[in-house]
């Protein structure tokens, strides 16, 4: 009672306008940067431009705090701060619009973040949404139970880089879900959909494969990669198919049909270099290097120079994940050809790359692809 006196007594001090401000920030999740929050409640009555002194003065009364995040700032509520205004913001005729404003930024974040990963420049972009786990969750329930064209533009396109924002397999669980609710939609499923509608699809699809590929089922990631090749084909969807193709060729190559890996890595590496996605296209060359390295090749030193290939543009573009990828990819095809000991230490620079070491891994580390007789590529 105290607590709901304490805040009650702030809450009365602010202005008009610093209340409304003050209730529409609540539908944020673990804090909230000044962008977004000029976007969310950068509305009438309240300008965008006017959002940062209003802020200040929340900060200066206490009810914000403000956290520094190497050289961004971040705001926040206390939880019980936070609560209290979102029953405020529920008392108000408002609270619809904001949640849509909130789902509709986050969407155009992921969206903004698709597209600097696809130019291979997507470090920066990682680091600004790794916060925004919280916020993104809350975008996505939003867009789950309100627009279902948002919730697909919220998965299509997401690659395994994901898994450092938030676990795998809670991705996949929201694919399961977006899937399931299309398939009763008609302008999702069936003959009727719009072209559109069946590239979201292709590009959700595209994603399950990869996060069920990262999970180990192999199966899983099979079948949903040979579901939205067979989509974005039908579609022209060049990018997805390129992307479902690498990701049809790891899943076969794991679970053993290396005839068909192949089949789909030289499709995908004829198509990757026809897309504007550079990330694509260079997970595409890995893949391709990687899962025609087996005994069978006939080809072994080309393929090996199509993962480096692909190995050099993710360096090129600071691309760790990529560089992780491949050191995966090229463990797996090395103990494949029987060759564990030189296996494991591409296997342990794949950790190192994905892991808090990742950073100075980049900076010790030449891709070398390992030739027959010529040494592993590890640390220098």
């Amino acid at each position: 009672r105290t607590l709901q006196a304490l805040i009650d007594w702030s809450y009365d001090l602010l202005t008009a306008r610093e209340r409304i401000l003050f209730q529409r920030l609540s539908v944020f999740s673990s804090g909230w940067t000044l962008e977004a929050a000029e976007f969310v409640t950068g509305v009438e009555p309240i300008e965008s431009y006017e959002v940062l002194d209003l802020l200040e003065e929340l900060v200066n009364k206490s009810l914000v705090v403000t956290v520094d995040r190497d050289l961004s700032m971040r705001y926040q509520f206390l939880e019980t701060i936070r609560q209290y205004a979102r029953v405020k913001l529920e008392e108000s005729d408002e609270a619809e619009n904001i949640r849509d404003r909130h789902l509709h930024y986050f969407v155009e974040q992921n969206v903004e973040g698709m597209r600097a990963l696809g130019a291979l420049t997507g470090m920066g972009w990682l680091d600004r949404l790794a916060p925004e786990s919280d916020n993104f969750r809350a975008a996505r329930a939003r867009a789950l139970d309100r627009d279902l064209p948002a919730a697909f533009r919220l998965v299509a396109g997401v690659t395994t880089r994901w898994s450092q924002i938030m676990p795998a397999a809670e991705i996949l669980r929201f694919i399961y879900s977006v899937l399931a609710k299309a398939e009763s939609d008609p302008e999702f499923s069936g003959t009727g959909s719009l072209p559109q509608n069946r590239r979201l699809v292709a590009g959700a699809l595209a994603t399950g494969g990869t996060a069920s590929l990262g999970l180990g089922i192999a199966e899983q990631s099979l079948e949903y990669a040979l579901r939205s090749a067979a989509i974005a084909r039908e579609e022209g969807d060049l990018e997805t198919l390129v992307w479902a193709g690498s990701i049809a060729a790891l899943a076969n190559a794991q679970l053993g049909n290396l005839e068909s890996a192949q089949v789909w890595a030289e499709e995908s590496k004829s198509l990757a270099g026809q897309i504007d996605n550079r990330w694509v296209a260079a997970m595409t060359l890995v893949s391709w290097g990687g899962v025609l390295t087996a005994p069978m090749s006939s080809d072994r030193e080309k393929a090996w120079s199509r993962w480096e290939e692909g190995m050099s543009m993710f360096r090129q573009g600071n691309e760790l994940w990529g560089l992780g990828m491949g050191n995966q990819v090229a463990a797996f095809s090395l103990m494949i050809e029987g060759r564990p000991g030189e296996a494991k230490v591409f296997a342990e620079q794949s950790l190192a790359y994905y892991t808090e070491d990742r950073r100075s891994a980049f900076r010790q580390y030449t891709p070398k692809h390992p030739g027959r007789n010529s040494p592993p590529a590890g640390r220098s």
